[in-house]
Parts: C-alpha cells; structure tokens; sequence
C-alpha cells in the first residue's frame, strides 16, 4: 500500500505538472485516506479519501482513475461508491460468469446450495478444509475443483483425479479423501484429464485466484483460504 498512499500525496503535483483542468485537480487532492480495498484481478486499489472521494489506483501507485464510471461487469454493478467498490471486491457472480465446475474436473459433493473449492491435492490446510465437509453436505453442495500450485506431483493427482471424476466422481472422491495419488492411480491416456485441470489453471488466473484453498460461496461471497467457522460462512454466503 505505501506506493498507493504516496501516490495520493503526490497527486496535486502530477496534475498540476500535466495541465489537468482544475476541477480535476481538486478532486485528485484529498487531505488522506479513509480505506482501501484491492480490486483482484486488475492491480487496482479503490481509495475513498477523507472527503469521501474515490479514486482508483494501481497497486504500484502509477496511475489513477478518477471521474466516469467503472463497471464491473461480472457482477452487473457499477462501482461509483468505495461500499460497491469493496462488495464488488469479495464476491464473484459464478451464474453470471456462466462457469461450469464440471468442465474444470469437479469433483462434487452433497446437496443443497453451491460452493466451489479450489485446491491443490498436496495442499495441508486443503486436506483439513476437505475434511470439514463430511458433516456439511447433507445441507450444501461442494464442487471441488483441483488447482495444482505445488509443481508437478500436484499436477499428476489432479490430471488423474479430473480424468476419473468425468468417468467414476464416486470413485474419484474417494481417492481425493484418502490420498491416492500413487502412480498406479495415473490415467492410461497421456490426454486424459489434462484439457480440465488447464482450463481451471487458466480461470483461476482470469479470477485471480493466488492461492489455495480459495473458496467461492453460494451467494458469490469469496474466502481466501479456510474461514474460521467454515458452517457459520456457509450460512452467511448463502
């Protein structure tokens, strides 16, 4: 944040310098800064000064947004106050973004309303999120989407868990749940469950997904990694 907040002191030269037309200048002015809130996905900081006004910096301090309109457009919402701004910051609208989790090898399980989990099979904290879910599916769906971030064993378990969930998802479930990830447990076809586990590397970086276990909530609502009481989030992300 401190390129952010130096930026914000420096602006009324910057614009002074340019030649921006004075009322731009006077908005580009503010005495200091109320909040932030990091806009994933683009290296945009939204900053509502102590006037509040709202200003939208890049993470490096470059470059500024100001007056207009921005528009998110995964979410159908248009960010003209830091409260949309922050709100269009931690959700994801999966519906609107018309996202399969099938066609990222979900491996799915339960009933009721939807969560996707991004994780990488190797992944600690994943398997402790993983085993939370046994006493919560009977009243939530879970699509679990495997994201290998932890080099090439994890890329190997996730090819073969997304090549087995799209012919046996009984069977690959079990395999993720016990660990299974021998070499006996790789598909016989090279190709198989490669094209899945690619697109969901490729959708994580279009979310901006950094790391895992990153969780998506039935209401869109977003956790970087395990909530603290995994059925109380469930409950509020509904």
């Amino acid at each position: 944040m401190r390129p952010v907040i130096r930026s914000l002191t420096l602006l009324w030269a910057i614009t002074a310098t340019v030649g921006v037309p004075v009322n731009a200048e006077d908005l580009l002015r503010p005495p200091g800064i109320a909040r932030t809130a990091q806009i994933p996905g683009l290296g945009l900081h939204a900053v509502e000064t102590t006037e509040g006004r709202l200003v939208f910096l890049s993470t490096n301090g470059r470059f500024a947004v100001y007056g207009g309109t921005v528009v998110d457009l995964w979410n159908g919402a248009r960010l003209d106050s830091f409260e949309a701004a922050q709100a269009s910051a931690s959700r994801l609208n999966i519906e609107r973004l018309g996202l399969d989790p099938q066609d990222l090898g979900a491996i799915s399980i339960g009933e009721g309303p939807a969560t996707l989990i991004f994780y990488d099979p190797h992944c600690p904290h994943c398997q402790g999120l993983l085993a939370q879910l046994a006493a919560l599916h009977d009243r939530y769906r879970f699509h679990l989407i495997a994201l290998p971030v932890l080099g090439e064993p994890s890329i190997a378990a996730a090819v073969a868990l997304a090549c087995q969930a799209a012919r046996d998802p009984e069977a690959a479930l079990r395999r993720l749940l016990d660990r299974d990830f021998s070499e006996s447990a790789a598909p016989r076809d090279p190709a198989c469950g490669q094209p899945a586990v690619q697109r969901a590397l490729v959708t994580a970086q279009l979310l901006g997904i950094a790391g895992v276990p990153y969780l998506i909530g039935p209401s869109g609502v977003i956790s970087q990694g395990i909530p603290d009481d995994l059925e109380t989030w469930l409950g509020a992300a509904r």
